[in-house]
C-alpha cells in the first residue's frame, strides 16, 4: 500500500518528536534559557545566502585577543543533532563548564554550526549546509584568526552524521572526528527505523556515511550506547567493520546501559564523557 507523502511526513514527525515529551514551546524556552557566552563571540554570521538558519557562531579564545590572535588558533567545529528536523547551534551552550570554556583557556577557537532544517529544504542540502559552513571558515580563516590545518569536527545523532559526511568527503585539515551516537548507514537505519524511508533509497545511499569509507581518513572517536534504540549500536558496528577494513584509525566507547544522547544517564557521567572528549579535542589538536 502506498501512502500520501503528507502521511509519510506525519509519520517520521511523530517518529521523532515521540521520543521526547518538550513542546515547541518549550523547547523555545530551553534555548533562551541557555548560558549566554562570553568573552569575544561573533555571533549569528552568516556563511551562505540560503537562508536565515546558515548562520554560526565563533567563540574566540578567552583573555584579550591581542595575546594569542598574532597566531591563527585551532578550530573545533560543532554540529548540532536533532533527528535533522529541529535543533540549533545553541545546543553547544550545554557544554558551556565541560567542552566550550576549557577549549578556549586553551587557545583554541571554537565553532557552532546551524543548518536547514528537512522540511525546509531537501535532505541532501542539509549536508550541503555543513560544507558550505566549513568552506566559509576556510575562506575568511584570516579575518577570524583559524588554523584550518588543525581542525577537529564533532556531532551528535544528526549532527554525527552530518559531521562524518563533512570528515569523509572533504577531509583537508580535519585531524579527529568525534561520533557520538551517529547514524552511519541510512539503508540498514531502516530496518530499525521505517520513517526514514521517506527520503529515496538513492539519496539515502548516497548520504550514508559508510559509502564514503576510505583509506587515508581522520581517526574517529565513537561515543554510543548499547541501549539505544533510536539509533542502534548496530549503527556503529557496521561504520567500525568499514573503518577498520580501510584502515582508518577508530576507537569505541559504548556507554552500558545508555540510550540515545545518554538522556537516562546522570549528569556525572554526561560530564565524565564530555570532559574525555575535551581532552581528545586538545589531544589531536597538539595543546
Amino acid at each position: 500500500m502506498k501512502y500520501h507523502p503528507i502521511i509519510r511526513i506525519i509519520a517520521v514527525l511523530f517518529l521523532f518528536l515521540s521520543c521526547t515529551t518538550i513542546s515547541r514551546r518549550d523547547y523555545d524556552r530551553f534555548v533562551e534559557s541557555l548560558p549566554e557566552p562570553s568573552g569575544t563571540v561573533f555571533q549569528d554570521v552568516f556563511y551562505s545566502d540560503n537562508g536565515k538558519r546558515c548562520i554560526l557562531d565563533i567563540f574566540w579564545p578567552e583573555g584579550d585577543p591581542e595575546t594569542w590572535k598574532s597566531d591563527p588558533a585551532p578550530v573545533y567545529v560543532f554540529v548540532h543533532g536533532g533527528a535533522w528536523i529541529m535543533g540549533s547551534k545553541e545546543f553547544i551552550r550545554l557544554y558551556d563548564k565541560t567542552i566550550i570554556e576549557p577549549l578556549r583557556k586553551k587557545g583554541i577557537v571554537v565553532v557552532s554550526v546551524g543548518y536547514r532544517l528537512f522540511g525546509q529544504t531537501s535532505f541532501k542540502n542539509i549536508s550541503k549546509d555543513v560544507h558550505d559552513a566549513m568552506e566559509f571558515l576556510r575562506a575568511n580563516q584570516k579575518l577570524y584568526r583559524l588554523d584550518m590545518s588543525r581542525v577537529v569536527i564533532h556531532g551528535q545523532s544528526a549532527g554525527a552524521h552530518l559531521a562524518m559526511l563533512e570528515a569523509f568527503r572533504h577531509p583537508e585539515g580535519i585531524r579527529l572526528i568525534i561520533n557520538e551516537y551517529g547514524p552511519a548507514d541510512l539503508i540498514t537505519m531502516q530496518k530499525d527505523q521505517p520513517a526514514v524511508g521517506i527520503v529515496s533509497r538513492k539519496i539515502r545511499r548516497a548520504e550514508s556515511p559508510v559509502e564514503w569509507v576510505r583509506s587515508g581518513l581522520p581517526r574517529m572517536v565513537i561515543y554510543h550506547g548499547d541501549a539505544d534504540e533510536l539509533v542502534p549500536l548496530s549503527q556503529t558496528e557496521e561504520l567500525i567493520a568499514e573503518l577498520e577494513a580501510a584502515e582508518v584509525p577508530v576507537e569505541l566507547n559504548v556507554i552500558e546501559g545508555a540510550d540515545h544522547g545518554f538522556m537516562n544517564q546522570t549528569q556525572e557521567v554526561r560530564d565524565e564523557i564530555a570532559g574525555r572528549i575535551c581532552n581528545e579535542i586538545t589531544a589531536a589538536l597538539g595543546i
